[in-house]
């Protein structure tokens, strides 16, 4: 079985930890670090274009997400249906 864990941050122990003891891998997907307003639409974009690029590139069995953010798992969801 093939598992991937996306993490939209730019860092997360448990993500890696839990990655790891499923013999999967631990993505850590995070641009325009700087939090202003006016860049959630495009960070939320590419942040969604690096996870399909993951999911097309690994096409996992099992895929975990961290949340929050709800849309780290919506850009997951048409992968997953």
């Amino acid at each position: 079985m093939r598992a991937t864990f996306n993490t939209w941050y730019p860092h997360c122990r448990r993500s890696d930890a839990l990655a790891e003891r499923l013999g999967g891998t631990s993505h850590m997907i995070d641009y325009l670090r700087h939090k202003r307003a006016l860049q959630v639409p495009l960070r939320y974009a590419l942040h969604t274009l690096a996870t399909w690029r993951i999911l097309d590139r690994e096409r996992p069995d099992l895929i975990l997400v961290a949340t929050p953010p709800i849309s780290a798992a919506i850009a997951v969801w048409p992968y997953a249906r």
